[in-house]
C-alpha cells in the first residue's frame, strides 16, 4: 500500500502544472518573435539571390546571341521581344521570373513591384535595356523608320543605340536586362523622380520610361545585368547614374 502511495505521489509531482504550461508557450511566443524577422530577411536574401541568378543567365545568354550575330545585337520588332530572341540559347521559360514578382496581375498586361507583366502571350519580370537594340536593321525595323521604336520620336535618338557590343564604351556601366514592370525601356537622364514605389506608375505618352524600372523589388531598389556580365543590386536613387544610352548623362537622383 505505501509502495503503491508512494508511485501515485511520484507520478503527480512529474507532470507540469498550468502555470508551468503557460510559462513555457511564452517563451516560445517570444523566440518566434524574436526568429521572425531573421527569418523574412533570410527568405528576401534568397529570392534576391534567385533573381540575380536569373538575370546571369540572360546575360550569358544574349552575350551567346551577340557572338553568334558576330557582335551585332538584336533588332526591336514588335511582339518577337527578347525571349523569343534568346530562346535558342537558355531555355529561357526557367529564368524569366523573378522570385518576388512571379505572378502577373489578371487582367493587366503591366506588371508591378511584386507582379510579373503578361504580354503576347509571354509573362516575365524583367525587361531589356531598349537602347540595346540594334537600329540599323531596316528590314525589321522599316516601319519605325529604323529608330528600333518610335517611342523616342520626342526626344534625340540619334546616335543613342548602342548597336552591338563593340559600340558600348562603358560595358559595366551600361544596363542589360532588370527587375521592370515590362518587357522594355528606354530610360532619359532627364526622366522625373516620384514617391510611387510599386511599379503601378506608366507612361501613355512614353516620354517617361524610367518608370518601367523605377519599383521597390528589393530593398527599395531593383537588380540589374550589365554587359561586362555582371550583376548587381542598384537602389532606386542610383537608377539615373547608369549609361542607359550613349548620350546619357549619368547623375544620382535624390528619392523622396
Amino acid at each position: 500500500m505505501a509502495a503503491a502511495m508512494s508511485k501515485f505521489s511520484s507520478t503527480c509531482r512529474s507532470a507540469f502544472t498550468l502555470i508551468e504550461l503557460l510559462v513555457v508557450a511564452a517563451i516560445l511566443a517570444l523566440l518566434l518573435a524574436l526568429l521572425a524577422p531573421s527569418l523574412a530577411r533570410a527568405k528576401a536574401l534568397t529570392r534576391e539571390v534567385t533573381c540575380r541568378s536569373n538575370i546571369s543567365q540572360l546575360n550569358h545568354a544574349h552575350k551567346l546571341y551577340t557572338v553568334n550575330a558576330k557582335g551585332d545585337f538584336f533588332p526591336y520588332n514588335g511582339g518577337i521581344i527578347y525571349m523569343a530572341w534568346l530562346e535558342k540559347y537558355h531555355k529561357i521559360q526557367e529564368i524569366r521570373l523573378c522570385p518576388v514578382a512571379d505572378k502577373p496581375v489578371p487582367g493587366l498586361v503591366r506588371g508591378t513591384n511584386v507582379n510579373a507583366w503578361n504580354a503576347w502571350s509571354r509573362t516575365g519580370s524583367y525587361a531589356i535595356n531598349g537602347w540595346l537594340y540594334n537600329p540599323t536593321d531596316y528590314a525589321i525595323n522599316g516601319n519605325a523608320g529604323g529608330r528600333a521604336y518610335p517611342c523616342c520620336v520626342n526626344r534625340p535618338f540619334m546616335g543613342s543605340w548602342w548597336i552591338g557590343i563593340g559600340d558600348v564604351g562603358y560595358p559595366a556601366m551600361t544596363p542589360s536586362f532588370a527587375d521592370s514592370n515590362w518587357v522594355d525601356g528606354w530610360p532619359w537622364w532627364d526622366d522625373l523622380v516620384v514617391n510611387v514605389y510599386d511599379g503601378s506608375i506608366t507612361d501613355p505618352n512614353e516620354k517617361w520610361q524610367m518608370c518601367r524600372f523605377f519599383l521597390d523589388r528589393h530593398r527599395m531598389g531593383i537588380n540589374s545585368g550589365f554587359l561586362d556580365g555582371h550583376v548587381e543590386h542598384v537602389p532606386l536613387g542610383k537608377l539615373w547614374s547608369l549609361m542607359w544610352s550613349k548620350l546619357h548623362q549619368p547623375s544620382e537622383k535624390v528619392v523622396p
